[in-house]
């Protein structure tokens, strides 16, 4: 039988999800448990948040796991350590995880043209205005897209609810929402030329394209059956498989004997892959969906390949160097490599960037060092 890389994912996910449970009496002592208890509780108690998981691995194991609160607004089963979250963005460190194995193989290159697979790829354009009538005016991009720009959101696509011209091109030519599966929307024009600057977006559904196209895997099989399966944000996870996948990582690209990347495949990541290219901030433009977002104000901030990258120590324990990310409903992780520490915490809230999740979070992080410092 043919073994696949959904199912490489999945033997990985299921053995990690056995090996965590008990850890959290092995990994952190009595005392650190409940300090990082504390943080969760409160928050929780002070209606910050309705309910919250919260998962943090060393190189060591799994060192802590927490659940409070409920899954819904005032009502509702409690939210445990088996619940399922929509994990969103959080998904794309999984799809750029894939594109990666793709070219320790040698079917894509980094820095080449990425292969025409559609004329979006193959033939990009840039949206260069609209003229009187209202007519989205388009331009053929000056330079070809490359994996990487894809991978670090150089390529030029974007999201309408952080670009502003993005939802009135959406609005003139009629294209359908995202959720609806359909490949037209995401034969969007960039908005600049690849490699000029960064702006988060589609690129990572393109990835996913690519994946498919180069390896003859489908992503996913669904009853809904839609013409592309997105591999920006579509799953759903528990914290312990996601912590696993995180954990995979943090190891150099293995987890409980099964190797996803090589090690130096995995240091290719965790790299600045945007130069001196400024990334990481975004403004709204649909303010039910997201918040501004702007996790480090005045920090320089990059993008490896598959998450954003500290160039310096953060204020809440991270080492430079330390990658992070998350999920539009307020799903977020980060992984440390000097530390050798990797954590998530996941809600379910919207809009994105909810200032008191991310208050959680911070001090999440932040109690996780004390914790780590003292041992």
């Amino acid at each position: 039988m043919t073994t696949t890389r959904r199912d490489v994912l999945k033997t990985a996910i299921v053995a990690g999800a056995a090996a965590s449970l008990g850890f959290n009496v092995r990994g952190a002592s009595a005392q650190a448990a409940k300090q990082i208890d504390g943080v969760l509780r409160q928050a929780v108690d002070a209606r910050e948040v309705p309910g919250v998981v919260a998962m943090v691995a060393t190189d060591k194991g799994v060192l802590y796991e927490g659940a409070f609160g409920a899954r819904a607004l005032d009502a509702g089963p409690a939210m445990t350590l088996d619940s399922y979250f929509r994990i969103a963005s959080m998904t794309k460190a999984i799809a750029s995880v894939a594109a990666m194995q793709l070219v320790e193989q040698g079917k894509l290159k980094l820095d080449e043209p990425v292969p025409n697979i559609d004329p979006t790829l193959g033939s990009p354009q840039v949206l260069d205005g609209f003229d009187a009538s209202g007519a989205p005016k388009l331009r053929p991009a000056k330079r070809a897209i490359t994996l990487r720009h894809l991978l670090t959101h150089t390529a030029g696509f974007g999201y309408e609810q952080w670009y502003p011209t993005l939802g009135p091109y959406i609005k003139a030519t009629g294209l359908p929402p995202r959720a609806t599966g359909k490949l037209v929307t995401i034969r969007m024009p960039l908005v600049f030329d690849p490699g000029d600057r960064w702006l988060y977006g589609i690129s990572i559904d393109w990835v996913g394209r690519l994946v498919e196209a180069i390896s003859g895997q489908p992503l996913e099989t669904v009853p809904a059956a839609p013409e592309f399966w997105s591999a920006g944000g579509p799953l759903y996870s528990t914290g312990r498989d996601y912590l696993t996948f995180l954990q995979a990582l943090l190891h150099g690209g293995s987890v409980n004997g099964v190797r996803l990347l090589k090690p130096e495949t995995v240091a290719e990541l965790n790299r600045n892959a945007t130069g001196n290219i400024p990334c990481g901030v975004l403004k709204t433009e649909m303010p039910n969906l997201s918040n501004d977002v702007d996790f480090f104000p005045g920090a320089p901030l990059r993008w490896g390949l598959g998450y954003m990258l500290n160039v310096n120590a953060g204020p809440n324990g991270r080492s430079a160097g330390t990658v992070s990310w998350g999920g539009l409903f307020n799903t977020y992780y980060w992984l440390d490599p000097v530390r050798r520490v990797t954590g998530l915490i996941m809600t379910q809230i919207l809009p994105f960037a909810d200032q008191r999740v991310l208050k959680l979070y911070g001090r999440l992080e932040s109690t996780v060092y004390e914790v780590l410092k003292t041992g």
